[in-house]
């Protein structure tokens, strides 16, 4: 399972922040939206999470907020001028198609 670039979007509908301190505010809550393609089923899905964002210089920390889903979702993130490298990492729900395992996915974007 490959997951597309992610897209994330605050819930007010406002852009993404803009680096013009070195590094931007991100922190706050967000709206995490991503699609996977699942070849078992032969379709496309989307994930979607509201999440919790820290911010301490360059990095970033994200956490799904409890309830928002039921995959728990974190990301350990790098940013780095306009590219955010880093880990995202989520627990798949116990009943659902992939059965609580575990994915972790090194990117950029």
């Amino acid at each position: 399972m490959e997951p597309s670039p992610s897209e994330v979007v605050a819930p007010n509908g406002e852009p993404a922040p803009q680096p013009g301190n070195g590094y931007g505010n991100y922190s706050g809550v967000w709206l995490s939206r991503y699609e996977y393609f699942s070849s078992g089923r032969d379709t496309t899905f989307t994930g979607r999470h509201y999440v919790v964002v820290l911010q301490h210089g360059n990095r970033l920390t994200v956490r799904s907020l409890p309830g928002s889903s039921d995959s728990p979702l974190t990301m350990d993130l790098e940013v780095d001028r306009n590219v955010i490298t880093g880990t995202w990492t989520e627990r798949t729900a116990e009943d659902g198609y992939y059965q609580a395992r575990g994915t972790t996915v090194r990117f950029s974007c």
